[in-house]
């Protein structure tokens, strides 16, 4: 008997028509079995059990079953052969480069990266029809004996798509959630809402919108990883990557050693780690590059945050990964070696990906990564990419400068790759926010400046500051700081010291060979208000950066373990940002190392040592301030570059602060007596400026200028705040002024 062929009177798009064609010849031949199960006597007429009609025209004309001349509707379900398999790879099959832009060839893709079986084939061409063709939904229906089953359910994929009972047990085991449907999310089990039935038999199949997006020829990135996902296609050669002569060499081999292992079906695993904005990215891109490869990359930070299945979401990972011929890229993959119950959680799901993964894996954080469970045949690669030096900054300022709409000489260039040890993502951002500056200003004056630059730099590093520090800026001048000569002079020999390391260290050799940075750490030592916040805030000014001022309160904690995070986390961010920082009373946390005599001793030492080594890595300045010099551990007084003494002002310096601490604006009375106040009043710069402030308000209070009588009562509360007593002596004339 001739073959019957069966087809839809609508139009299939291209490349699906064999597929749905075995499918219509697998529904045809379900439907005649249940019209001979459920056919009344008559010839008007088959009744669904829930009250589904469809007369014989009806199916005829919805599936036009062409049949053999000797064949007739009433003589029972037509002779077919029915093929196996759907959409089964020929010798000749298209590679995989010829797979992602045909639709028609989009399903064999499914089997070959996702390991799918036939009847898992089968299964997705059953539930893509109803897509295709709302036809389908009412043939479902009708099979399913209800009008409200309009998609296919379990129990009629098993029925129309297995051939035999022991084939429909076997099957059953595709919709288990290990299996590749549900473990990649191909299809989405619902329990109908007004089955009783809580059987997985009942549970409705429809395709995953990603899926079919995908079989249709539409390519759009999985709209649940499109919150802490992107994708990259495009160029970055080596030559565009700014790095160091030897890491470079090194990094270029390795996707020729990626590409052997791959070849060979072993998974890899590479890490690259570093500071933040070091070229991680621009690496992996390299490395992509060089594979042919897309690169999909994973915020491991914001996937901790979503709240959702983590290992559900690392599966659709996996899976969009594979259908766009990607490498995924996991950032900051330092949260991967965090202790919490939400990072233990992405770990094990980490793990539980790379035991499956027969692909290429990057991760990049801050921090390697070490498994705790071993991976089989995993090759690990971890590669540490360090901050830019000063040749690559130099490169890198160079390269993203605009050649055409910038003014920067030389020499500002020199000051910008020396003061600011920031990374390539830094710069460019940087680079990238002063040309918006300057667009902003207009097309007369649209030229990027230095002082673009330095503005641009502040903003970019003043992010993520985090509640351990506050900003401060300079209020005053060199001139508004009363010391003498050679502390001042020592203190601009800072300045200079620092505008200069890049090129003592790096372009003259004095690099050091040890574990120990490139930064200067200060130490202020005097009495209280004699200048050296002052000092730190002109420090900081002179150079173009921000100054963080430390606050310890939220830095010392009575849980093990967790002043130290606090530390590593301002260290942390205050490299990455170019701060300089500030501990104000540094003794409370830089004290002397104990005895030990008890676990107390033993963690608040380990503290203490801790803090050491952060202070000795780290590349830019640390300002240490204190009352009693003696208090310091003796360890980082060793440590420290420089040490300024802040004297108590004597007579002539505190007339000096007398005198500047009026603003010019400020209403004072000619007759005021400043020298008298100098004289008899031993007083630091801090306390002066109280008084100052104090003596404006009471004038204001008063209506009037600034007279000696508000001097003197405001001297009186200082002193009171001070624990000083009032004798006559010292106020001489003004007593009874100060007293009224």
């Amino acid at each position: 008997m001739e073959e019957n062929t069966v087809r839809l009177n609508n139009t299939i798009p291209a490349g699906f028509e064999a597929d749905l064609e075995l499918l219509n010849s697998r529904l045809c031949r379900e439907i005649r079995e249940h019209q001979l199960r459920h056919l009344n006597v008559g010839e008007d007429a088959v009744k669904g059990m829930e009250g589904l009609f469809l007369s014989d025209s009806q199916i005829e004309s919805t599936l036009e079953c062409y049949q053999s001349d000797d064949s007739s509707p009433a003589a029972g379900p037509p002779s077919l052969q029915i093929k196996d398999g759907f959409s089964k790879a020929s010798p000749d099959s298209p590679t995989a480069s010829d797979l992602n832009g045909r639709e028609g060839v989009r399903l064999e893709r499914f089997r070959q990266v996702l390991k799918l079986s036939d009847f898992d084939v089968r299964v997705i061409v059953l539930c893509l029809a109803p897509e295709l063709d709302k036809t389908y939904e009412l043939l479902f229906a009708f099979l399913q004996d209800d009008v409200g089953k309009r998609r296919p359910t379990v129990q009629l994929a098993l029925q129309v798509l297995a051939d035999s009972l022991e084939d429909r047990i076997r099957c059953r085991q595709s919709f288990s959630p290990g299996a590749p449907l549900l473990k990649y999310a191909l299809v989405q089990m619902n329990m109908d809402p007004y089955c009783q039935s809580s059987g997985s038999l009942s549970k409705s199949l429809n395709l995953d919108p990603r899926v079919l997006d995908y079989l249709l020829g539409f390519n759009p990135l999985d709209d649940q990883l499109g919150q802490f996902a992107s994708i990259w296609e495009g160029e970055q050669p080596w030559t565009d990557v700014v790095l160091a002569t030897e890491t470079r060499s090194r990094l270029q081999e390795l996707p020729v050693h990626i590409q052997r292992l791959t070849e060979a079906d072993q998974p890899v695993l590479v890490q690259f780690f570093g500071p933040a904005g070091c070229g991680k990215q621009t690496v992996s891109r390299a490395v992509c590059h060089a594979l042919n490869r897309r690169m999909l990359t994973i915020d491991l930070e914001a996937l901790l945050t979503c709240g959702q299945d983590i290992s559900n979401l690392l599966h659709r990972a996996h899976r969009e990964a594979l259908l766009q011929e990607a490498v995924i890229l996991f950032r900051n993959g330092h949260h991967l070696s965090g202790l919490g119950p939400q990072e233990r959680m992405l770990t094990q799901a980490m793990e539980g990906l790379l035991s499956e993964r027969r692909e290429v894996t990057i991760i990049s954080g801050h921090t390697p990564w070490i498994p705790f469970r071993t991976v089989p045949d995993l090759a690990s690669l971890i590669l540490d990419i360090p901050a830019p030096g000063y040749p690559e900054r130099k490169l890198l300022w160079e390269q993203y400068l605009p050649h055409d709409g910038s003014s920067i000489s030389d020499e500002e260039l020199n000051l910008l790759v020396g003061n600011y040890g920031c990374s390539g993502g830094q710069i460019k951002e940087s680079i990238d926010f002063a040309s918006s500056m300057a667009r902003w200003r207009g097309p007369d004056n649209a030229e990027v400046t230095f002082d673009d630059l330095v503005e641009s730099f502040r903003y970019a590093s003043s992010r993520g500051q985090g509640k351990t520090a506050s900003d401060s800026r300079a209020r005053h001048s060199w001139d508004d700081l009363i010391l003498p000569d050679d502390r001042k002079r020592q203190l601009l020999e800072v300045c200079a010291c620092f505008r200069n390391t890049s090129l003592v260290y790096d372009q003259w050799g004095f690099d050091p060979d040890s574990s120990r940075g490139k930064g200067l750490n200060l130490l202020f030592v005097g009495s209280s208000g004699t200048g050296k916040t002052m000092a730190a805030e002109l420090i900081a000014c002179s150079l173009e950066l921000d100054l963080h001022r430390i606050d310890l309160s939220n830095i010392v904690s009575k849980y093990v373990g967790e002043t130290e995070k606090n530390l590593e986390a301002i260290f942390r961010q205050a490299q990455e940002a170019n701060r300089i920082l500030l501990f104000d009373e540094a003794d409370a946390l830089f004290g002397k190392r104990a005895e030990i005599r008890d676990s107390h001793d033993r963690y608040a030492n380990l503290e203490v040592s801790y803090l050491l080594q952060k202070m000795e890595e780290y590349q830019g300045i640390a300002i240490l301030t204190t009352n009693l010099r003696n208090n310091l551990d003796d360890a980082f007084l060793r440590r420290l570059h420089f040490v300024v003494e802040f004297p108590f002002p004597d007579e002539e310096q505190r007339l000096l602060i007398w005198r500047r601490v009026f603003p010019a604006a400020a209403p004072l009375q000619s007759d005021i007596d400043l020298a008298f106040m100098a004289r008899q009043f031993r007083l630091a710069g801090g306390n002066i400026k109280n008084i100052a402030v104090a003596a404006a308000f009471l004038a204001a209070y008063d209506g009037s200028n600034i007279e000696m009588k508000h001097l003197t009562q405001a001297t009186r509360r200082e002193y009171q705040k001070m624990g000083k007593l009032l004798t006559e002596q010292e106020f001489g004339p003004y007593f009874e002024m100060a007293t009224a």
